[in-house]
């Protein structure tokens, strides 16, 4: 898969998604975001060996509840410039929320899914980015 253009953020700034991880971005007002969360634990595992965290795709006082009964360890803060601007190139290929990325080695995006993840659908992304997307 193509790298995202890095242009419009200096060099200093730019930085990769964590490298082997299942990026699932969810906010408060996507109903199927609840679901996924309440199962977050049965994705993680399908989507092993990737680990998988949450995104917050805003920061409204909403969002930050939501997110309040997940582990900090299982959340990649978007706090800094260079994370907002990777979180905005990321979702470029969304078509809305429910929405996630699985990233390779590199930490670049092999596989994604506009759909509300379940474990299966997990492990599919997961057997799509060890394939090569085939």
């Amino acid at each position: 898969m193509a790298a995202f253009a890095l242009a419009s953020v200096p060099v200093a700034a730019q930085e990769t998604a964590p490298p082997d991880t299942l990026l699932l971005f969810v906010a408060s007002w996507c109903a199927p975001c609840h679901r996924e969360l309440r199962e977050f634990d049965a994705i993680a595992a399908a989507a092993r060996p990737a680990r998988t965290l949450v995104v917050a795709y805003d920061d409204t006082r909403a969002t930050r509840t939501m997110l309040r009964n997940i582990a900090p360890d299982r959340r990649w803060p978007i706090d800094t410039p260079a994370r907002r601007e990777l979180r905005r190139r990321l979702m470029q290929r969304a078509v809305g929320l429910p929405y996630a990325v699985l990233t390779d080695q590199r930490g670049e995006p092999c596989a994604t899914s506009n759909q509300g993840l379940t474990a299966e659908r997990a492990r599919r992304l997961q057997r799509s980015c060890a394939t090569g997307g085939r």
